[in-house]
């Protein structure tokens, strides 16, 4: 408890600094991009359509991919040059990491918006998730809201093609 009380309150002392909120308009296209999520596995590995679909979209931009710490060797070659950040919400240190390394021009929240509150305090210019999440005050803070597909689809390629604009990416090879 007292781990989720230091990460809640240093996430509220970031949202209090004014910087936090005066906002410029983002870069275009975003040079800066932070995938935000505390993911299991196998939810994790199935963002690589998201994280192929960025590459391709923003061929120079770094990407980074907030993860558990135990899942970064499994991104330690930079699969599609994503740079893979450890993320503990209930680690201060990896909150005041993720912060030293932003601002972030671009941040996707690909499942849970209760990261809304956290992209702000890193310093993101622009925050896209899906909406219609529970309660509503997780949404409020998007920037771009995403809508869900109509027709049950895989949550990687949902991600993609919902979160980042455009036609889909190659295969890989």
């Amino acid at each position: 408890m007292a781990r989720r009380l230091a990460s809640r309150l240093w996430t509220l002392a970031q949202l209090l600094k004014p910087s936090t909120w005066f906002r410029p308009t983002a870069a275009q296209p975003p040079r800066r991009i932070l995938v935000l999520h505390h993911l299991l596995l196998g939810d994790t590995l199935m963002l690589t359509p998201l994280l192929a679909k960025l590459r391709a979209a923003y061929p120079a931009a770094e990407i980074g991919l907030c993860c558990p710490l135990a899942f970064l060797p499994l991104y330690a070659a930079q699969p599609f040059g994503v740079i893979a950040l450890p993320f503990d919400p209930r680690e201060v240190s990896t909150l005041a990491d993720l912060a030293r390394r932003g601002p972030w021009d671009h941040c996707l929240i690909p499942a849970e918006n209760r990261y809304t509150l956290l992209a702000r305090a890193l310093g993101a210019r622009c925050i896209t998730g899906f909406g219609g999440d529970r309660p509503d005050w997780k949404n409020r803070l998007l920037d771009q809201v995403a809508s869900f597909p109509a027709a049950p689809a895989c949550f990687g390629d949902f991600a993609a093609s919902a979160l980042v604009p455009g036609a889909p990416p190659r295969h890989f090879s």
